[in-house]
């Protein structure tokens, strides 16, 4: 039995508001410094849904909402100490930048890098053994320089660094105003 096309552009709607939804939620509950246990299952469970309903809708491989549902995965996966999950999400991130690159000859935006990064970092410091470095210190120059003051903030909820990292820089201010 095929669906009606009516139909199915209303479930294509349907599914993009609430994998905007989950996403949302996720993140909500990803960015607090404090979860209760049932609030680590809806978050998992939130990024994982808007995860597989971005698949679902994006007509395209490459459509940015794919990448963005890797780092939600990659960050909620981090921050319930599922170090295993959270690596391979992220690593999926990864993996969709180099096909960007390779078959669109250029990078994702810089917000987006920083979050491939920040999903890695995250996810690398739940594996076992894992360094207490910040790898991403020398990079955060640039970051400041090149993100809006707005995803400067979304970093310094999720990184776990000094404050002053995140504060932009005086050529972003002057810029700003």
């Amino acid at each position: 039995m095929q669906d009606h096309p009516t139909n199915r552009a209303e479930q294509q709607t349907s599914a993009r508001i609430l994998a905007i939804e989950l996403n949302n939620r996720a993140w909500e509950l990803i960015e607090r410094q404090t979860r209760t246990l049932s609030e680590v299952i809806e978050m998992l469970d939130a990024a994982h849904g808007s995860r597989a309903l971005w698949f679902l809708v994006c007509e395209h491989a490459d459509s940015i909402e794919r990448l963005r549902a890797h780092h939600v995965v990659a960050c909620a996966c981090a921050r319930a100490h599922l170090g295993d999950q959270a690596i391979q999400a992220a690593r999926m991130a990864v993996e969709f930048e180099r096909a960007h690159e390779r078959d669109h000859g250029g990078a994702v935006g810089h917000f987006d890098q920083a979050m491939t990064l920040v999903s890695m970092q995250l996810a690398s410091l739940k594996l076992p053994g894992a360094p207490r470095v910040e790898p991403l210190m020398g990079w955060m120059a640039t970051l400041r320089t090149t993100l809006h003051p707005d995803e400067l903030a979304v970093l310094s909820r999720l990184l776990p660094w000094p404050q002053w990292h995140f504060q932009p820089t005086p050529q972003m201010a002057q810029g700003a105003a």
